[in-house]
């Protein structure tokens, strides 16, 4: 979270008074607005945006499943920055997508952050909440994310395919769009696989800014999946 602390600081000491608070209805992206995978057994406001590129780490030794995240680089429409991965976690899918749906998984949870949540927030899907993030920086930066998660396959008892999308739906007009999907897959009895995508147009951020972030969720992700503690941001 550290570079997305950067980010806004930056954000907010350039672009004073140049940008307005604006309302971003979820889902932002739909068909007419880029190329957008075959939803499949998930519905379109839970579904994948296109293919994903990314590859699942490699073997490392006797691992076969090596709980690492692989990252490729990509570009959305409208010039945003985009981001395929995926990666496995030793957990089974149920445990896993507890974790993925998990409100302080995904979130800025640094002491100087405010960060608060509501869930049950869309009727439509299981699980869902709103995040509310107040940053201090030169100039307080707020905005809101909306998370929505179901199981696409299988039974909330015994899933085999499930989806937990995000977007920002209220804030800076300077963040344009900011959205990911994960969807989870079993790939063994005690492994998941995760497949990401993330688009972020923002003022001053890059593929860097992505990895970051996405770095410290799937971290946040094991360590839930495990028992752990969630770790520390600064």
């Amino acid at each position: 979270m550290r570079r997305a602390s950067l980010l806004l600081a930056a954000l907010a000491a350039l672009t004073t008074g140049c940008f307005e608070d604006i309302d971003t209805p979820f889902p932002d992206a739909g068909p007419d607005a880029g190329p957008v995978a075959d939803a499949g057994p998930c519905p379109a406001q839970l579904s994948a945006w296109e293919e994903n590129t990314a590859e699942f780490p490699a073997a490392e030794g006797d691992e076969m499943f090596p709980e690492r995240i692989n990252y490729v680089r990509t570009r959305w429409i409208r010039g945003a920055n985009g981001m395929h991965a995926r990666a496995y976690v030793h957990a089974d899918i149920r445990t896993t997508f507890e974790a993925v749906r998990n409100p302080l998984a995904g979130a800025d949870r640094r002491e100087s952050v405010t960060f608060t949540f509501e869930e049950m927030v869309e009727p439509s899907v299981r699980w869902s909440h709103q995040s509310h993030l107040i940053i201090p920086d030169v100039v307080t930066v707020e905005f809101d994310l909306r998370w929505l998660s179901d199981v696409c396959q299988g039974t909330p008892e015994i899933p085999t395919l499930t989806s937990t999308r995000w977007q920002k739906v209220f804030g800076t007009s300077a963040i344009p769009l900011l959205e990911g999907n994960i969807q989870c897959v079993p790939i063994t009895a005690d492994v998941t696989g995760l497949e990401i995508q993330y688009h972020l147009d923002s003022f001053a951020a890059d593929h860097q800014t992505i990895e970051d972030y996405l770095q410290g969720y799937y971290d946040s992700i094991v360590a839930l999946a495990h028992g752990d503690p969630l770790p520390v941001q600064e």
